[in-house]
């Protein structure tokens, strides 16, 4: 694997808050919005379109991936949430 950034940059200001909000841990849509929030001190929100549309571009760029948990207290079914990594 290549480690040339220069494909990604300039980052948009959202994808730059997406991928510091996912730093830490896996989370679901409305919890990268609010995490983003959160670290900016409430300067930059971002609404759903802008974080759906700028998260399909970075699945498909390979920046961020989605996978799909198991909830504890359903057994063995597969939990329909789906959460994003960075």
């Amino acid at each position: 694997m290549s480690n040339d950034a220069s494909p990604f940059l300039p980052l948009s200001p959202a994808t730059l808050h997406i991928l510091l909000a996912l730093a830490g841990e896996e989370m679901h849509g409305y919890g990268i919005m609010q995490e983003v929030a959160r670290q900016s001190e409430g300067r930059y929100k971002l609404g759903p379109g802008t974080l759906y549309d700028n998260l399909q571009r970075m699945l498909d760029q390979g920046l961020v991936q989605e996978v799909t948990r198991r909830a504890a207290n359903r057994g063995s079914n597969d939990d329909p949430r789906r959460a994003i990594t960075g």
